[in-house]
């Protein structure tokens, strides 16, 4: 049995749980009691501003105390937890300072990088003194809470990193000055260009395997989630290394993240994006968990309970388990209504979930086209959901296939097999 399968499990009717110090047992009780009535099964819980672990831990002990409440009520009506924070970003400077040997830095400027879109530092994955800090900090947490699993985002290479422990590590394995490869890796399309993406996805998949092993060792039975984006786009591969697949070759639960879907356009290709992460996690006994924010068109702050439920069965008729966030992962509260889809598909839908799809057209989708494709998504991506949107679009049944599907069989009732630009 795979680590932490038992447990990934129960993460099929997910929410999220911002942890409120404050809360009292009864409001804690109150709001898991909620939960159940709406058909939960797993919890995906944190604190402080949009989990940053290390802005955490001048008040961890009050979070400690908090979140342990959070799991025992959890576990009393039947649901799983998961600790949930970003592993590697921080707007403590004070902190940063102190720690200024752990920090991305980046190429241009060798300074401490700083992300645009937080406002944060970044330490470097790659950092071993990092490796082991956090380690510490997040397996205290796993171990006084009784969490059930453990969602560590955001360790990618988003600036950078040229840090004293990436140019170590490139001159061993690559050979050369790291920053050297990097202004010759600023020709896309080149050799120098694909080995530099080719390193940053294989050092953020070996953080991930790290974390994974460790968590395997010391805690058997939990599961281990990770955070994965677009599985058609080349932002992660071609940017900042954090690769769809390398989260899902070292997690039991892959949780998608999907921003803006509210407007028309958005969801066929989303849907067609679906299918193949689908089939990508299905072969690798992987739980995919959709996680929309679920906005309205208008603006990306404010809920919209319709497209949340729109979202659900998008999801399920892909394949996919559902995690309801609301815009600001702030999930189910003990006054919102039950959530009929979720009580639904508990009592209804069992026995048709998680079944393999069936079709005699099968559309490829090829990650090695994607990450290596000098045109960002044009030349293999597109065409690929194209495709799929065009045979949906027709009502003609297909089913995705990706290289791992390949690598375990063809499915024996396929007849035709389509290759959109497949050119890697």
């Amino acid at each position: 049995m795979e680590p932490g399968s038992s447990a990934a499990k129960s993460f099929r009717r997910t929410t999220f749980w911002f942890v409120d110090v404050g809360m009292s047992e009864a409001e804690v009780d109150a709001r898991a009691e909620a939960l159940a009535a709406s058909g939960i099964d797993g919890v995906i819980m944190g604190g402080g501003r949009h989990h940053y672990l290390f802005d955490d831990l001048p008040y961890i002990e009050d979070y400690v105390r908090a979140a342990k409440k959070v799991v025992d009520s959890c576990h009393k009506r039947g649901i799983r937890v998961a600790e949930h924070h970003s592993a590697v970003l921080t707007t403590r400077r004070n902190y940063a300072a102190e720690h200024s040997a752990w920090l991305q830095r980046d190429f241009t400027t060798e300074e401490a990088s700083v992300w645009p879109e937080y406002g944060t530092w970044a330490f470097c994955p790659n950092n071993a003194d990092f490796r082991e800090q956090y380690w510490q900090i997040a397996s205290d947490l796993l171990r006084k809470t009784g969490s059930d699993a453990l969602m560590s985002d955001d360790t990618v290479f988003h600036h950078g990193c040229c840090c004293d422990s990436c140019s170590r590590r490139w001159s061993i394995e690559v050979g050369g000055d790291i920053r050297d490869a990097y202004k010759a890796a600023r020709v896309q399309g080149t050799c120098e260009w694909r080995q530099f993406n080719e390193t940053r996805r294989r050092w953020y998949a070996d953080f991930r395997q790290w974390l994974r092993q460790r968590q395997a060792e010391q805690f058997p039975g939990t599961a281990c989630i990770s955070l994965v984006g677009s599985i058609a786009s080349a932002w992660g591969t071609q940017n900042h290394g954090g690769s769809v697949e390398g989260g899902l070759d070292t997690s039991d639960v892959a949780v998608w993240e999907i921003y803006n879907p509210a407007d028309f356009y958005s969801w066929r290709r989303i849907a067609a994006e679906a299918e193949f992460l689908s089939e990508a996690c299905r072969v690798r006994h992987v739980v995919p968990l959709c996680l929309p924010y679920a906005d309205t068109a208008e603006s990306r702050d404010l809920f919209d309970p319709e497209e949340e439920t729109f979202m659900w069965a998008l999801a399920r008729a892909c394949g996919m388990p559902f995690a309801l966030a609301r815009v600001y992962l702030t999930g189910l509260t003990a006054d919102d209504t039950q959530r009929g889809f979720f009580v639904f598909e508990r009592d209804q839908l069992g026995p048709y979930l998680d079944c393999e799809p069936a079709a005699a057209i099968g559309l490829f989708f090829s990650r090695r086209s994607r990450d290596v494709d000098p045109r960002w998504e044009d030349s293999h991506s597109r065409p690929a959901i194209a495709w799929a949107e065009a045979l949906t679009d027709n009502l003609v049944p297909h089913r995705a296939i990706t290289e791992e599907t390949l690598d375990v069989g063809l499915p024996t009732d396929l007849r035709t097999l389509i290759l959109p630009n497949v050119f890697a």
